[in-house]
């Protein structure tokens, strides 16, 4: 799992599980009554930017425990490689980064 600290990520867990329950959002398994909330993580890339073609993995987050401080505990698995085609920082937002994917093969590194 990962310990989610930084004010972005913690922006990106609250606005992950927007929507799901307490207990969810307590540490217990994300329900498959709605889609799982999913997001890219970035890897093999060693700082920011990220830039178009950098190697991504589209996430599920299949348990989150947030803090009452915004930190948060979660548990993912990868759904799919992909690439970046498109990033960019979001305003206000702590450099949350936000991008669009292409779907890629399994990246090899």
């Amino acid at each position: 799992g990962l310990h989610l600290f930084e004010p972005r990520y913690r922006l990106l867990i609250k606005e992950a599980m927007h929507g799901r329950s307490k207990y969810e959002k307590g540490g217990g398994p994300i329900g498959m009554e709605k889609p799982r909330p999913r997001f890219l993580f970035s890897y093999g890339v060693g700082s920011l930017p990220l830039v178009c073609g950098d190697p991504a993995v589209i996430v599920e987050l299949t348990r989150c425990r947030i803090y009452d401080d915004g930190r948060a505990d979660v548990t993912i698995v990868p759904v799919m490689h992909a690439r970046f085609s498109r990033v960019w920082e979001r305003e206000e937002s702590s450099r949350l980064m936000e991008a669009e994917a292409t779907a890629a093969p399994r990246i090899r590194q």
